[in-house]
C-alpha cells in the first residue's frame, strides 16, 4: 500500500482546491436488503489460492438477493419498489492488519434489477476494480469503499434517467456496508466477526456471512471543496495580497 506524505498530501490539496468548481454528487441508486434474516452475503475462501469470494445467497442458494430501492436516478425512489441484486467479488490482493483494522482489496461485478432477474431490467450494473473491504479485527461490521478516480469502477444501465446521470458525470462512487457479521471459519467458529485465515501472500478475509446495504453516486468533478475551506483560501489570498501591497509601498517609501 502507498504511503503518502503530509506534505505531498498538502500540496495535492491546494493544487485540487485552485482547479475545483463547486459540485455535488448524485445518488443514482441506494438500497436496502430485504429479509435479512435469511438473505446475506457470504464470503467462502480458497485456502490455496489466498483469496476470498463473497456473493448473495438466498434460501435456496442462488447468487441472488432481494432488495429494496430507495433512491434511483437522483430522487427518492416510489415505495415498494423491489429488486434483486446479484453480487460476485473475488480479493485481489493480500489481507492486511494496520491499526487493529483488517483490510482487503477485492474486485468484480455487481448488478441491480428492476424487479427480478429474470425480467433483465438493469437498473445499475457496476465493475469495481480494486475496491477496499475494511473493519476492526473481530468486528460485527464492515464497509466496501471505492472511488473513480484514482480507482476504476464502470457503471451501466438500461435505466434511461441513471445512464443519462451516468454519461454526464465520469466521477463515480461506490459504499457499500456490511452488518451482523459473523465469521463461520472454523477452528475459530461462529460469532468472532472479521478476521484474516492464512499468513504472507495467502492471507486473506475469512469467509463470513452478514447483511448489507449501499450507495452508487456520481460525480461531475472529483474535488468538493467544503465551504470553509474555499472562505479559509479565500481570506488567505486576501492576507497575502494585503501584505504584498504593503511591502511595495514600504519599498517606493526607501
Amino acid at each position: 500500500m502507498k504511503v503518502v506524505s503530509f506534505r505531498a498530501l498538502a500540496l495535492a490539496s491546494l493544487a485540487s482546491l485552485a482547479m475545483a468548481t463547486p459540485s455535488s454528487a448524485v445518488t443514482i441508486l441506494q438500497y436496502g436488503q430485504r429479509s435479512v434474516q435469511t438473505e446475506v452475503k457470504v464470503a467462502t475462501v480458497n485456502a490455496a489460492a489466498g483469496t476470498t469470494t463473497i456473493v448473495g445467497r438466498n434460501p435456496a442458494g442462488a447468487n441472488v438477493i432481494q432488495v429494496d430501492y430507495s433512491t434511483l436516478a437522483g430522487a427518492e425512489a416510489p415505495p415498494n419498489t423491489i429488486g434483486e441484486e446479484v453480487f460476485n467479488l473475488t480479493s485481489t490482493g493480500d489481507a492486511v492488519v494496520a491499526n487493529n483494522r483488517i483490510s482487503q482489496a477485492f474486485s468484480g461485478t455487481i448488478t441491480y434489477y428492476l424487479g427480478a432477474v429474470a425480467a433483465n431490467q438493469i437498473l445499475l450494473q457496476a465493475t469495481l476494480t480494486n475496491a477496499v473491504l475494511s473493519g476492526d479485527v473481530g468486528g460485527s461490521g464492515a464497509s466496501l469503499d471505492i472511488s473513480d478516480p484514482p480507482r476504476q469502477i464502470t457503471f451501466t444501465s438500461s435505466n434511461v434517467a441513471i445512464q443519462n446521470l451516468i454519461t454526464a458525470n465520469p466521477v463515480r462512487a461506490v459504499a457499500i456496508g456490511f452488518t451482523n457479521l459473523i465469521n463461520t471459519t472454523t477452528p475459530t467458529g461462529s460469532g468472532s466477526g472479521l478476521q484474516i485465515t492464512g499468513t504472507g501472500n495467502l492471507a486473506t478475509i475469512a469467509a463470513f456471512t452478514a447483511n448489507q446495504a449501499g450507495t452508487y453516486s456520481v460525480n461531475p468533478t472529483a474535488v468538493i471543496p467544503e465551504p470553509s475551506g474555499i472562505v479559509m483560501a479565500g481570506m488567505a489570498m486576501v492576507a497575502g495580497l494585503g501584505c504584498l501591497r504593503r511591502r511595495r509601498r514600504q519599498l517606493s517609501r526607501a
